[in-house]
């Protein structure tokens, strides 16, 4: 029970031991949430609440692995041609990236919403990112305009791969901006420049370039991609995407635990809801600690 104290938020504990500045080191505060601290048969009680919230976050946070993990499979298996789905037999094609995309620059749109790169989110608005952003000391009339399905190879692709753009808005010069040549399902592609397989192409491709210096469109366009046909594209794109969503749902699963638990850790081990026991071992703890 004092273990889960120390692991409690200060501003959870009673407020004579919140001010305490290192519960660990100071043996007054310990004796100070001790001599509080709830009969024993609350005490074992309480344990078991927050133990059973464990175990249920632990079984989503496994679910969660899982899902990750299937997506990972399906990845390597439909953006290779390895496995296809139902319906489709076309051979595969490999083109170079230069003859389905193309580099754009377009600037002075100084009024558009900022967006960034993100390795796990594509690009987003900054606006969305945590913590202090940095924000651009001079003009922005030499942004690059980016629209919603449009693709950026930023400093860190050769890591991460290339980020996909569900908004509008205007990034860095330093980014390189594409769009599309073809008709193409930009879902099969958002999947496809994250996968495994093409980073590694990428990093291939790189080889030497990687410190500091922005990967260029000529370094990408060289890269052979594939291509399979139009209607392929969308229904890999909506097995991916599937997948994404169940993830998404796990994610959401396992942060509701972790909030149900930090609500239950607040009422309970301060005393503002008061767990019921059996009598029975309500009396034994009385007895036990009148012959102690």
């Amino acid at each position: 029970m004092v273990l889960l104290l120390f692991r409690t938020p200060r501003s959870f504990l009673p407020p004579d031991t919140a001010r305490c500045r290192s519960l660990q080191a100071d043996k007054r505060c310990i004796t100070k949430i001790t001599n509080t601290a709830p009969p024993l048969s609350q005490q074992r009680k309480i344990t078991a609440i927050l133990s059973t919230w464990d175990e249920a976050i632990q079984t989503a946070i496994q679910l969660l692995k899982a899902k990750q993990e299937r997506k990972r499979g399906l990845m390597q298996q439909l953006l290779s041609g390895k496995k296809r789905l139902p319906g489709f037999s076309e051979e595969w094609y490999e083109v170079k990236s230069g003859e389905i995309f193309k580099n754009i620059s377009i600037k002075n749109h100084p009024n558009e919403e900022l967006l960034s790169a993100t390795q796990d989110r594509g690009v987003i608005p900054r606006s969305m990112l945590e913590g202090r952003v940095a924000m651009p000391e001079s003009e922005t009339k030499a942004y690059k305009l980016v629209k919603k399905g449009n693709f950026l190879i930023s400093l860190r692709s050769f890591q991460g791969g290339i980020e996909y753009s569900e908004y509008q808005g205007i990034v860095s010069p330093a980014y390189t901006v594409l769009t599309s040549r073809l008709t193409i399902d930009e879902g099969f592609y958002k999947h496809y420049f994250k996968s495994g397989r093409f980073i590694r192409k990428l990093g291939v491709a790189i080889i030497g370039i990687r410190d500091g210096k922005q990967i260029s469109f000529d370094d990408f366009s060289v890269i052979k991609i594939p291509q399979p046909v139009f209607q392929e594209q969308c229904a890999i794109a909506a097995v991916l995407n599937a997948a994404d969503d169940e993830i998404r749902l796990a994610k959401v699963e396992v942060d509701a635990l972790k909030q149900q638990k930090r609500g239950l850790m607040q009422e309970l081990l301060t005393g503002k809801t008061m767990v019921k026991v059996e009598e029975e071992e309500h009396q034994s703890d009385l007895l036990k600690s009148t012959l102690v």
